[in-house]
C-alpha cells in the first residue's frame, strides 16, 4: 500500500475577538447562512443606557476614536443577553461618547471593503464560535 503525501503544507490561523469578527467578517453570512454575522435584511441591535436601539449598519471608517474595553469584566458585560451589552458597556466606559460612536461600534464592513481579509475569507475556511 502506497502512502499519498499530504498536500497541505501550512495552516494559518487568524483569530479575532467576537466583535471584530462581526465587524470585519459578519458580511459573509450572506454567503454562509449558518455563520454568525450580519443577517441580510435582519440587522441586530444593542440598546443604549437610555433605551435607544443602535442597529448594525454598514460603516466606512477604518478606525474609531474610542476602543471597546477588552478586560474580562467588560467582556462579560458585552456578551450578556446574547451579545446585547456592547453599547451599554461602551457608554459606561466612555461617558462622553456620542450616538455616532455607538453607531460605529455596532457597524460592519460590507463585503469587499477590506480587500485582503475579504479575499482570504472568500477563498478559505471561516469558522465562528
Amino acid at each position: 500500500m502506497s502512502v499519498i503525501p499530504d498536500p497541505i503544507k501550512h495552516v494559518v490561523l487568524l483569530m479575532l475577538e467576537n466583535h471584530s469578527f462581526d465587524k470585519m467578517l459578519g458580511c459573509f453570512q450572506s454567503m454562509h447562512s449558518d455563520l454568525d454575522g450580519i443577517g441580510p435584511g435582519e440587522p441586530r441591535y444593542n440598546v443604549t443606557p437610555k433605551g435607544d436601539k443602535i442597529y448594525q449598519a454598514e460603516k466606512h471608517n477604518y478606525f474609531m476614536q474610542f476602543d471597546p474595553r477588552h478586560e474580562k469584566a467588560h467582556v462579560l458585560e458585552q456578551i450578556k443577553d446574547g451579545n446585547g451589552g456592547f453599547v451599554k458597556d461602551f457608554a459606561s466606559a466612555y461617558p462622553k461618547s456620542k450616538k455616532q460612536d455607538h453607531e460605529y461600534l455596532m457597524g460592519y464592513y460590507r463585503k469587499g471593503f477590506l480587500p485582503a481579509l475579504h479575499s482570504l475569507a472568500a477563498d478559505f475556511t471561516i469558522c465562528d464560535r
